[in-house]
């Protein structure tokens, strides 16, 4: 069984075309790039969610593995945060090793 994904980059954003199997059902979405000084990331965060779903990577809490999509948010004083599926958590900077 073939499974088929498009991806197109547009002006506003992203469009996913995808097939799947031997179906003729042929679908597609938008995902429009969002405002804000860093509506790219979130965008392309969208993006790969998406992608993850389509081919059945999306998973769960209660799955033992499963991937993760992570952005990391660094703060002036070097202290930095991650997001996940749009929440944020502050993580405790880490010590060099001597």
């Amino acid at each position: 069984m073939d499974w088929k994904l498009e991806i197109r980059k547009i002006d506003n954003g992203y469009v996913l075309k995808g097939k799947f199997g031997d179906s003729d059902l042929i679908t597609e979405q938008n995902i429009e790039e969002k405002d804000g000084e860093f509506g790219g990331l979130e965008s392309m965060e969208d993006l790969l969610y998406e992608v993850m779903e389509y081919f059945g990577y999306y998973g769960s809490d209660h799955d033992q593995e499963r991937i993760r999509i992570v952005r990391e948010v660094t703060s002036k004083d070097g202290d930095f945060h991650i997001r996940m599926c749009g929440e944020e958590f502050d993580v405790k900077q880490r010590e060099e090793k001597k």
